[in-house]
């Protein structure tokens, strides 16, 4: 028989702006099962076999933790691929866009943007690259390296909170896993056709 998910739910706090706030988020995962928290409140459903499936209840934890991530960054009017980006140009000085799309895993249309917001809040430059002048190499700026400090900080807090319940070597096995479960779906993307 496959197990109801219709406890009754407390419904989280909101903050003056409306927003969920972290103790809300705490009180609505406290005793839940399997969805452990990620279901919201009207969803009395019978689960069936998407409780046992590793997509469902990956979509569900990346949700989750990509809210937890906008709600930590938000005070610093931050959002996840703004954090990637700088990361990832100040241990990569001068990489081109090409090459950061490919590393975050969007095309590089997608990425525009979120450059064009750093370009203009003065975190990055674009300057073309001495190589080849048609492509633009990315460096981070003073500004950018303090707001990327900021960011690292929120950042560590951030994995601490959605890691609490892991011990230190069930951290490292999942992300070994997480990393073997990218590789298997990227493999099925390159084969193609899903017959």
């Amino acid at each position: 028989m496959a197990e109801r998910h219709d406890v009754k739910r407390a419904k989280p706090e909101k903050s003056r702006a409306g927003k969920v706030t972290t103790a809300g988020l705490r009180r609505r995962a406290q005793g839940l099962p399997l969805s452990e928290g990620i279901l919201p409140p009207e969803a009395n459903v019978e689960l069936g076999l998407m409780a046992e499936s590793v997509s469902f209840q990956l979509r569900h934890a990346s949700w989750a933790v990509h809210s937890a991530f906008g709600m930590r960054f938000a005070p610093v009017d931050a959002v996840p691929r703004q954090y990637s980006v700088l990361y990832l140009i100040s241990i990569n000085p001068g990489v081109s866009v090409k090459s950061l799309a490919a590393a975050i895993g969007v095309d590089q249309s997608t990425l525009v943007p979120t450059l064009n917001v750093c370009e203009e809040r003065g975190w990055i430059t674009r300057a073309r690259s001495k190589p080849d002048r048609r492509v633009a190499a990315l460096h981070l700026t003073a500004a950018g390296r303090r707001m990327l400090s900021e960011m690292q900080d929120r950042l560590t807090a951030h994995e601490v909170t959605v890691t609490a319940e892991l011990t230190e070597p069930e951290r490292r096995q999942l992300l070994t896993l997480l990393r073997k479960v990218r590789s298997s779906a990227m493999s099925a993307l390159d084969e193609g056709s899903p017959n």
